[in-house]
């Protein structure tokens, strides 16, 4: 009974030994769609039949928890250099245990539960085989399908590898296959299952190495009954969407997602696989927390919570680095009309992440301590920006992003607190136009895959208010001085001053690229200055009216000794034509879309 008890533990050692080809591949962190994909490697190797042999061509279980079966092969005892036996083996060397045997071409076969197999053993050549009396078994050009829980096939083929064991306690397996047409070498070492009930695991020590993946586990895993993985697993993936695509994901290429490693807690039952206490690297940013990967649906999901040392977005953006420029009119915006901001991605996979960072760089441009949830459903993302710095400000805002169509919707809402006026002002237009600590609003949207197609379908509303102070990067005065009776080309001296206002309130709508003035005042002392007009951004164009507006008194009357402020700007913005018109309106500007006048409030 006891002997019979040994024999039933170390049949079940089969199931580990042939699983752990596959393990790796199932439970490494690819956000893909495992596929049912089947690829075989055929031989031209073709060797006559040992005189000892049996050709296997129904299925027959290996061990007594049939969890494993052989469908077909050709199996014979070998000697220690793995050349086939001249005579057969005795009946002692068969049940002894001491035979070495060899399979060629096998087929097998492994289940996610118990099965009943559909044939017996009937020689006593296989009879040892399926009772696993053996020393040790080469495979040859073997082909391993195992079911996954959820109904798919995973396939290994071109098996060249070796099964031995110690004492009936340690199953050693080591060789090398084919998946999914990349070579992989393994090598795994595996325990004795004791108890064949639901639940029971094995410890098992697994290498696996490929021009895809490199990954280590070690810890305990099950197969009777439902599947399942538990223990410390460390991986690296040199090229994360050629090992997607690998796996059957249509990624395409593209900037970033390249390269991948981790070490973590690796819980794995059914088709969801948890990763607790990990760390992670890609693409040079780093981040510790928990992922959850399910492949449950036909859109595989992926979830956690991850913290960031730093994080580097200007590796997923293709183009030249960003950044808000010292100087050169629109250097910041000719960079944006030529990036691409499609995500593919986002339509193969769903998420549901909270992220947080201690630093965020998008090429020069710096964000301090930020915190996101993102999720993504159906090709849809929404990124809730609960908080993040930017130069010595803060903010906080929302960016939702529509790929299910074939023309991607962007739509940002967002507010910034004690923000510097002028570093913003400064990427816009290469120029201080505005200084001062600002409170910036914005909803805006645009349809568009690119920075340019973006811009010319924005919409929207942006309001920005500077409450204590600031400066105009123009001599106001003096570009009126300089302007009456007379029209300039150009700002002039007055370009290089600069004029100081207490306060400055400004709504502004959003068309196409081109800023309009719907509601602009600055308070300079008593007076109140008003801009009328709009600015093109992309085109580098501008339409301006300031107006000084009267000075009330307490009677009422308007103060007849502050004359009004009446100037006229338009055309390129590097050099525009300027008029100091006292009052009088001015037509549209022919060279501007659709002709928007400057006109006086």
């Amino acid at each position: 009974m006891a002997n019979g008890g040994a024999k039933r533990r170390f049949s079940s050692v089969a199931l580990v030994a042939l699983t752990s080809l596959i393990i790796c591949g199932i439970a490494t962190p690819i956000i893909v769609s495992i596929g049912s994909d089947r690829i075989t490697v055929g031989s031209g190797r073709l060797v006559a039949a040992p005189r000892d042999s049996v050709l296997i061509s129904t299925p027959t279980p290996l061990g007594q928890s049939r969890i494993v079966t052989i469908e077909r092969g050709l199996l014979f005892p070998a000697d220690a250099s793995g050349r086939a036996l001249d005579t057969p083996l005795s009946k002692s060397q068969m049940t002894g245990g001491s035979a070495r045997l060899v399979i060629e071409d096998g087929v097998f076969r492994l289940l996610a539960e118990r099965m009943e197999a559909t044939a017996e053993p009937s020689a006593p050549l296989l009879d040892a085989l399926s009772a696993l009396q053996f020393e040790a078994l080469e495979l040859r050009r073997a082909t391993v399908h195992m079911l996954l829980p959820d109904g798919r096939t995973e396939t290994i083929s071109g098996i060249d590898g070796e099964l031995t064991h110690r004492r009936k306690a340690t199953l050693l397996v080591k060789g090398k296959g084919e998946l999914r047409g990349q070579r992989v070498a393994f090598d795994a070492s595996a325990g004795v299952l004791n108890d064949l009930r639901p639940g029971s695991t094995v410890p098992l020590r697994l290498s696996l190495k490929g021009n895809l993946l490199e990954a280590t586990f070690d810890g305990k895993v099950g197969f009777i009954g439902p599947a399942q993985m538990q223990g410390a697993v460390d991986f690296k993936m040199p090229q994360l969407r050629q090992a997607a695509r690998w796996f059957g994901a249509p990624w395409t290429s593209g900037s970033g997602l390249r390269d991948l490693s981790g070490q973590a807690q690796l819980s794995w039952s059914g088709p969801a696989l948890a990763f607790n206490r990990g760390t992670f690297q890609i693409d040079g940013n780093e981040a510790s927390g928990t992922l959850n990967l399910n492949f449950t649906n036909a859109r595989p999901s992926i979830g956690g919570t991850l913290a960031l040392k730093s994080l580097d977005l200007g590796r997923y953006f293709p183009g030249p680095a960003l950044s808000l420029p010292t100087g050169g009119a629109n250097s910041l915006w000719t960079r944006l009309l030529g990036t691409e901001f499609n995500l593919p991605l986002a339509t193969h996979f769903d998420a549901d992440l909270r992220l947080s960072a201690d630093k965020v760089k998008f090429g020069a441009v710096q964000f301090g301590r930020s915190a996101a949830a993102v999720t993504v459903s159906q090709g849809r993302m929404l990124a809730d920006i609960g908080a993040f710095e930017f130069d010595g400000g803060r903010g906080n805002g929302q960016i939702s992003a529509d790929m299910s169509a074939a023309t991607p919707k962007i739509t940002i809402r967002g507010r910034l607190d004690e923000i510097d006026a002028s570093r913003i002002a400064n990427g816009l237009f290469g120029h201080p136009v505005v200084s001062g600590k600002a409170t910036i609003t914005a909803d805006m949207s645009s349809t568009g895959k690119t920075g340019s197609e973006l811009f010319n379908g924005s919409q929207g509303r942006l309001q920005l208010a500077i409450r204590n102070g600031g400066k105009l990067g123009i001599d106001l005065r003096g570009l009126a001085s300089a302007t009456v009776g007379r029209a300039a080309d150009g700002w002039g001296n007055a370009g290089r001053g600069q004029s100081s206002f207490d306060t400055l309130d400004a709504s502004m709508a959003v068309r196409a690229g081109a800023l309009i003035a719907e509601d602009v005042k600055v308070k300079i002392g008593d007076a109140t200055m008003a801009f009328a007009g709009q600015i093109d951004v992309p085109t580098n164009r501008l339409s301006i009216g300031v107006e000084q507006l009267p000075v009330a008194l307490e009677s009422g009357r308007a103060s007849a000794a502050a004359p009004l402020l009446s100037l006229q700007i338009f055309g390129p913005w590097a050099a525009p034509t300027i008029r100091n018109d006292g009052g009088r309106e001015r037509a549209a500007d022919p060279s501007l879309p659709n002709g928007v006048p400057a006109a006086r409030l």
